[in-house]
């Protein structure tokens, strides 16, 4: 969040920028990890492939 600071333009409540900030950060960060976390279940590497295994079900690939 420091570095999108300098882009603040002040059309908006400073608040409200950083609640939107956040929020898109938080939502982006979760698409990435989502994105791992299928790559990782598809080539059988990492935590998503126990996942898998204990669980019995096929790489959602």
């Amino acid at each position: 969040m420091a570095t999108g600071i300098t882009r603040f333009e002040g059309r908006s409540s400073f608040r409200t920028w950083l609640h939107r900030l956040t929020a898109n950060r938080a939502r982006s960060t979760y698409r990435t990890l989502r994105r791992r976390w299928r790559l990782e279940a598809c080539f059988g590497v990492g935590p998503a492939s126990y996942v898998e295994r204990t669980f019995r079900q096929g790489p959602a690939c």
